[in-house]
């Protein structure tokens, strides 16, 4: 697991907040367990803290979300998975996952076409049944 945290001065950014501007992401390294045309490849996830998701998680305008919460690409010879976490979620599930408590990262969505599927939904899970999951 890679952990990456960074905040500069920065007043004429178009990403700035107040003239600070913030990045963290952790990046994982992980087996896939499905689809089964892509099981057992190594996926590398990257999980971007999203402070607005902050907002929009206890504001009126958790509606506007919206419906996916990242991409998972796959090809033969390359898997990966780009999504956001609210900055407060991210830097609860650092612990977790560097304690071994999360085994599974659980990603839903929509079937692969093309190589990438839009994930609806991340869940961090100690033990995993894959018949809570598939018929």
């Amino acid at each position: 697991m890679d952990i990456d945290y960074s905040m500069s001065a920065d007043r004429d950014s178009r990403l700035s907040r107040n003239g600070l501007v913030e990045h963290q992401h952790v990046a994982i390294r992980a087996r896939l367990l499905s689809p089964s045309r892509y099981a057992s490849r190594t996926v590398k996830m990257t999980l971007i803290g999203d402070r607005d998701l902050d907002t929009l998680l206890t504001g009126p305008e958790a509606d506007a979300m919206g419906n996916v919460v990242g991409m998972l690409t796959l090809s033969s010879d390359f898997a990966s998975y780009l999504g956001s976490l609210s900055y407060s979620a991210l830097w609860g599930l650092i612990p977790t996952l560097g304690g071994r408590f999360v085994r599974y990262i659980v990603l839903t969505g929509s079937p692969v076409r093309y190589g990438k599927a839009r994930i609806g939904s991340i869940s961090f899970k100690g033990t995993y049944d894959p018949e809570d999951y598939f018929d």
